[in-house]
């Protein structure tokens, strides 16, 4: 399941020249809320609140109930102004096959909100076995559609 700390704290329109990646690892996480995410293999997402990192890593077990992600801050103008950023997971093949919907995924992509010169979170948890595709899982961040701005790449592996 997707997930992202949404910051929508200011109604300034910012600028981003680039993503700073601040750490990347295994996390613990409330979930606050849940949201529809149609362009997600699971149709939802978490939104989360005292995201602590667990450990500094990037190979990830795949067990239900673990959150990875990253902690990234968007440089740019001015600072504190929500941006708007669109977040893209590529999945290892052969993709994620949802057995309630049938529909196999090769990536999952939703938009988000970040906050200009502060530390935001996106990340993803287990929640269900048909996720836990071992291989090498992608996060990309996106200035609209032409533009990567930040990609951390995470092993998965069976513990």
């Amino acid at each position: 399941m997707l997930v992202a700390l949404l910051s929508e704290a200011s109604a300034q329109t910012g600028k981003i020249d680039r993503i700073e990646i601040v750490e990347a690892g295994i996390y613990r996480a409330e979930t606050d809320a849940i949201e529809r995410a149609p362009g997600t293999a699971t149709g939802k997402r978490n939104i989360l609140s005292d995201t602590e990192l667990v450990a500094l890593t990037t190979r990830i077990p795949a067990k239900i109930g673990v959150h990875f992600g990253m902690r990234y801050r968007p440089v740019g103008q001015p600072k504190g102004a929500s941006v708007r950023l669109i977040s893209v997971t590529q999945y290892p093949a052969p993709g994620l096959k949802n057995p309630d919907t049938g529909a196999v995924k090769t990536r999952g992509d939703n938009m988000l909100f970040a906050t200009v010169g502060a530390i935001n979170y996106r990340g993803y948890v287990f929640e269900y076995d048909w996720e836990m595709v071992p291989g090498i899982w992608t996060f990309e961040l996106w200035d609209g559609a032409k533009r990567k701005l930040a990609s951390q790449a995470f092993e998965v592996v069976k513990p």
